[in-house]
């Protein structure tokens, strides 16, 4: 129960509590991560988030870190 909570958590309420910044927020809506489910599966899935649009090396670590 607690880890689909955890799973749908918007991107939007992890941006306003601190949680992830600005710059993988906009990661996050480019590449339609609107869930902290969605980021999980999305780096499942690929391995990284450098073949979404802006992002780099930072917001990478930033978003891996947050999966892990």
């Amino acid at each position: 129960m607690l880890r689909e909570e955890l799973y749908n958590i918007t991107s939007d309420s992890l941006f306003k509590t601190g949680k992830i910044s600005v710059r993988a927020y906009h990661v996050c809506e480019n590449g339609q991560l609107m869930t902290l489910g969605d980021i999980i599966d999305y780096y499942k899935d690929e391995g990284n988030f450098y073949g979404i649009r802006n992002s780099g090396k930072k917001t990478c670590l930033e978003l891996e870190t947050l999966c892990k």
